[in-house]
């Protein structure tokens, strides 16, 4: 017996349907396949379709914060890249608790004036702006200190007296060099001097008010001059002047003009 006898052949028609059984199960993979990717790929363009149509939110920056004191109050300045309202929160503590003022109106350019500060103090504070969307920023704490006022405590000295020209000299016109100084207690802004009461006949040449600032701890010179007759060898000037402090009050040296 050999293997040929042995080997049994299929017939045509069992041959055809093994062969359309092989397509079948082919085509129903590649379907489930293709199904399945088709699947995935439509729930990747989802996802991209939503973050494509997401905006991130956008708050505003703050910039350029600007507290400008005075005795009694400060004006607290800022700016913003988008519109948004002005908040400012302050107190005598860091940390608070604080004080809010503020003001609705959607600026880029914000100003909120905070009245009634004690003279002389630190005072703290911050500030924030929120957008008509509801999106805020704030800044962090910082600080500024109230001017403080009172008397300055001026004093006037002579540096020297001279002769401008020869022709001064014979004219009589005698020119003084005086300084003022600022020994503390306030700064002096400004000191004006407004007359000179003289001796022996002695004229004050100078009609118009002199002005300078004057810090605490500062000095400033200035120059007259006098019309002096021939016979006179000496005079006394007494020099009227006033001072305002940082919070506005007026003094006068050496005393109220007569």
């Amino acid at each position: 017996m050999s293997f040929k006898d042995k080997l049994i052949i299929p017939g045509l028609a069992a041959i055809v349907a093994l062969i359309l059984l092989l397509l079948i199960l082919t085509v129903g993979d590649t379907l489930v396949t293709q199904a399945a990717f088709s699947g995935q790929a439509a729930s990747t363009g989802n996802y991209f379709s939503a973050a494509d149509s997401f905006q991130v939110p956008e708050q505003p920056v703050i910039s350029d914060i600007s507290p400008v004191a005075t005795c009694d109050g400060a004006t607290v300045s800022w700016n913003t890249n988008l519109a948004a309202d002005s908040v400012v929160r302050w107190s005598y503590t860091s940390g608070g608790p604080y004080t809010t003022l503020s003001d609705s109106n959607p600026v880029l350019t914000h100003s909120i004036l905070v009245p009634g500060l004690a003279s002389g103090t630190t005072v703290f504070f911050l500030v924030s702006s929120t957008t008509a969307d509801g999106y805020s920023s704030t800044s962090i704490e910082d600080g500024f200190m109230t001017l403080e006022g009172g008397k300055p405590n001026l004093s006037l000295s002579q540096a020297s007296s001279f002769w401008s020209s020869y022709d001064d000299y014979i004219d009589g016109l005698l020119s003084v060099e005086y300084r003022i100084s600022n020994h503390g207690g306030a700064d002096a802004f400004p000191v004006t001097i407004i007359d000179a009461h003289n001796t022996n006949g002695v004229l004050f040449l100078d009609s118009s008010p002199w002005e300078a600032d004057i810090p605490a701890g500062g000095y400033s010179p200035f120059v007259f001059r006098y019309l002096i007759s021939p016979m006179v060898t000496g005079f006394d000037s007494t020099i009227y002047a006033t001072a305002q402090d940082p919070c506005g009050a007026v003094y006068s040296y050496p005393g109220p003009h007569p």
